[in-house]
């Protein structure tokens, strides 16, 4: 994936918790934005969805959200802010780049 979107190959991963999350989410990727400055830089996995569902569905989920965390960490050259800005949702899922590198790290996972 950071080969794919040119960050640096030593770019740690966002912490990734499994919690509680809003109804009808299955995971998420939080940020801070100025809007929202205490949100940690994370990937956040509903305790519901590794409960109830697929592992293959919930390696996805984590791959999905990783490549979140790098199309929102790229127009800052993946240097560390304390706020970003904030996308609209659903924005990367239209984007084709963003669909094939989450479909290949989703893969790679799985196999690991």
């Amino acid at each position: 994936m950071k080969q794919q979107v040119d960050a640096p190959l030593d770019l740690p991963p966002p912490p990734a918790l499994v919690g509680p999350l809003r109804s009808n989410k299955y995971s998420a990727f939080v940020f801070p934005t100025p809007e929202t400055a205490d949100d940690p830089f994370s990937i956040e996995i509903s305790s519901d969805t590794v409960q109830y569902e697929n592992s293959l569905f919930v390696v996805w989920a984590l791959a999905h959200e990783v490549a979140h965390s790098l199309f929102t960490l790229r127009p800052h050259g993946f240097a560390a802010q304390t706020t970003y800005q904030a996308i609209r949702p659903g924005m990367h899922h239209c984007d084709a780049e963003f669909c094939t590198i989450a479909i290949g790290a989703a893969d790679v996972l799985w196999d690991i």
